[in-house]
């Protein structure tokens, strides 16, 4: 009896010391390989946002794992509060599309976009996009913090399917105080790192996002889904667009539009299914055909705006959507795809400029550009 209690205490204290082992290892790997401190907690949302009075921003500095802000908490190199003389400043808004996610460093759309522009003049871009914000965090943000580095040009890449989400009808309160500077308490970082390297097979990733949808909307009575593309929030998508773009307008900036591309085809391809149920995931209420028909709708909705409005549009969703090789997921772009955007945004960019620049001095030219 005594013996077999040993044999339990000496094998349950050398599964402690190979987690104790393990676990040191991580942290060791994470200081080597991206400069984390050995005692740090690293977490997403805790080092590359700060909430401060009106919302979320950028944390000046941040850096998590190969993620890393400027001074000022953008995406890309450190940068002067103003752009240099005889520089042309153009930055841009969106959420986790345009501050990038599954690229190589340095290979987002507005960083590629910076080396598209190096041979048409001095441009200096910045990346003000932060993760997970739909527009009216981006007006908030844009007005209460962006606005202030005077850019020339505003590139807005809006993500539609944000509408898709709970009630839209008024804004989220803001915090009304910055955040106070905190660490976060300790956890292990052995599971993250496994997270990191383990892939899950097919099979369990559909069962798993399958019982979480099921979760997602179990008891919800037939009214509360949406069978097809909700005209109403369709509506809000647009009337928020045009606040921004006036908000944009009113600094006496330039606006560009960006439509929303998608991997998946309308109809969507057998291969699609599981990035369907992902994106189902983070928009319980919407059916497959309304994801795709919002999607869809919203293009045009931003196409019919940007011509009303004399607008400079970008129309990714009619280059880019259903080809496989530009995105890593459902919306999210691989190198090849952000550089296609830095491409084309280069392009209709310098046209507009040259365009204006030959323009009469006394003339409005209505510019709306289609790819």
């Amino acid at each position: 009896m005594r013996n077999g209690i040993r044999r339990a205490l000496f094998v349950l204290s050398l599964g402690l010391v190979a987690l104790a082992a393990a676990e040191i290892t991580a942290r060791v790997d994470d200081w080597i390989r991206l400069g984390i401190p050995l005692g740090r907690t690293p977490d997403y949302d805790h080092d590359l946002k700060y909430r401060d009075w009106f919302g979320i921003r950028g944390r000046p500095n941040g850096r998590y794992r190969q993620w890393q802000l400027n001074n000022f908490g953008f995406r890309g190199p450190d940068m002067a509060a103003l752009k240099a003389p005889g520089c042309r400043r153009v930055l841009t808004l969106g959420a986790s599309e345009s501050f990038g996610l599954y690229e190589s460093e340095n290979r987002e759309y507005p960083a590629q976009l910076r080396d598209s522009l190096a041979g048409h003049g001095c441009y200096e871009v910045v990346n003000s996009a932060i993760v997970g914000v739909g527009i009216r965090g981006i007006i908030r943000l844009w007005e209460n913090y962006s606005a202030r580095f005077r850019p020339d040009v505003v590139l807005l890449y809006p993500s539609p399917s944000f509408y898709l989400a709970g009630a839209q009808t008024k804004w989220a309160p803001m915090p009304g105080k910055p955040e106070a500077e905190h660490e976060l308490s300790p956890r292990p970082r052995l599971l993250e790192q496994l997270h990191n390297v383990w892939e899950t097979p097919a099979f369990m990733q559909k069962r798993r996002l399958e019982r979480w949808i099921a979760a997602d909307t179990a008891g919800k009575p037939p009214d509360w889904f949406f069978t097809a593309p909700p005209e109403d929030r369709l509506d809000l998508f647009v009337a928020d667009l045009d606040s921004l773009v006036k908000s944009i307008r009113a600094r006496g900036v330039t606006p560009i539009i960006l439509t929303h591309a998608m991997r998946i085809s309308v109809p969507p391809r057998p291969d699609d299914q599981m990035l369907l149920l992902g994106w189902r995931r983070l928009n319980p209420r919407a059916t497959t055909a309304a994801l795709l028909g919002f999607e869809t709708k919203a293009a045009q909705r931003e196409r019919d705006y940007a011509a009303r409005e004399h607008v400079l549009l970008v129309d990714l969703a009619r280059v880019m959507s259903g080809r496989k090789e530009y995105f890593a997921d459902f919306v999210h772009f691989t190198d090849e795809g952000a550089a296609t955007v830095a491409g084309i945004v280069a392009r209709r960019l310098v046209e507009s400029e040259q365009t204006a620049l030959r323009a009469p001095p006394q003339a409005t030219p209505r510019v709306s550009a289609r790819h």
